[in-house]
């Protein structure tokens, strides 16, 4: 199970319990959806950084590797 499914599985384990806010609480329930949407936007953006410096690293490394062999660097 990777890293944001975790968040998700708990979100529909209590269900319920979102629905019984959103019923007799809106002003709640509301607050709690904006608080996990910034969770988890935090989150999937430290993912997107974390993966784009790895890209990054193996583009060099291969572009590296390219000049070393006498290819072309693109």
């Amino acid at each position: 199970m990777t890293n944001y499914e975790v968040p998700q599985n708990a979100l529909l384990r209590n269900r319920f319990f979102y629905e019984f806010l959103l019923t007799n609480d809106r002003q709640i329930a509301d607050e709690i959806r904006r608080e996990y949407l910034d969770t988890l936007s935090k989150m999937y953006f430290s993912y997107f950084k974390a993966y784009s410096s790895k890209l990054i690293k193996l583009q060099v490394r291969f572009a590296f590797k390219g000049a070393e062999g006498g290819g072309q660097i693109s």
